[in-house]
């Protein structure tokens, strides 16, 4: 549109976020920009967001509605990483999804710097599902020693689950979990650390490891500083 000769251009706000992805967006790139590579089980290929190797309409991955709810559809073996190059620092990690099968088994949900190696190269920071009885935040320093923070609350099939992660400068992690948009239960702080130097790898991972495990993805946020629940459901 102009008016008098001038073009009037929509400009969206500058993300807060290192990271900011929502489902809403009907799209796997970053609200932040980061276009992402897809995985799967069946090949263990790396697959480009436009779909040039798959077709998101006609299996998993693709942007659902269940339980009510939108967002992206992963089964186990199913993952998106996006290049990641923030270094380790004082930060929060928040992870929205919808857990529709086998709520009872392990496996990771989102990894910072995961490197796939498990030698003490393996710098990583990630939210992972722990049977039925926690959600833990696990963080890897730079001697290879790995700490670990837990919520006791922890989602059946169908609910919706939202995990917040910090971390700071310290090594310290702590984990807070809100299931179907209650109260945030928060667990144990970890002990402290040092953060490394870099990640294990520059790569940012959303889906689920664990057999048999579906997850519908809505929101993943990586925030500098430690940010409450509420900020980062807010916040873009």
């Amino acid at each position: 549109m102009s008016r008098g000769g001038l073009f009037r251009l929509p400009i969206s706000p500058r993300s807060s976020a290192i990271f900011s992805w929502d489902a809403a967006s009907g799209t796997p790139i970053a609200r932040t920009g980061q276009v992402p590579s897809f995985t799967r089980a069946g090949d263990a290929g790396a697959h480009d967001s436009l779909g040039v190797s798959f077709d998101m309409a006609e299996d998993q991955p693709r942007f659902s509605v269940e339980s009510s709810a939108f967002g992206l559809l992963l089964a186990q073996g199913e993952v998106f990483y996006w290049p990641m190059l923030a270094l380790p620092q004082t930060l929060t990690m928040y992870v929205d999804w919808t857990e529709l099968d086998m709520a009872d088994n392990t496996g990771a949900v989102v990894r910072l710097g995961h490197d796939g190696s498990g030698t003490l190269a393996d710098r990583a920071f990630e939210i992972a599902i722990t049977g039925a009885a926690s959600i833990q935040g696990t963080f890897k320093d730079n001697v290879g020693a790995t700490f670990s923070a837990s919520s006791a609350a922890h989602p059946a099939a169908g609910q919706r689950c939202e995990v917040r992660a910090t971390l700071v400068a310290g090594g310290t992690m702590t984990v807070g979990v809100s299931l179907n948009e209650g109260t945030e239960t928060t667990g144990t702080a970890s002990g402290p650390s040092s953060l490394p130097s870099t990640w294990g790898a520059a790569k940012l991972y959303l889906g689920p490891t664990a057999s048999g495990r579906t997850m519908l993805a809505r929101r993943l946020r990586i925030f500098p500083g430690t940010l409450s629940m509420a900020q980062c459901r807010t916040r873009v």
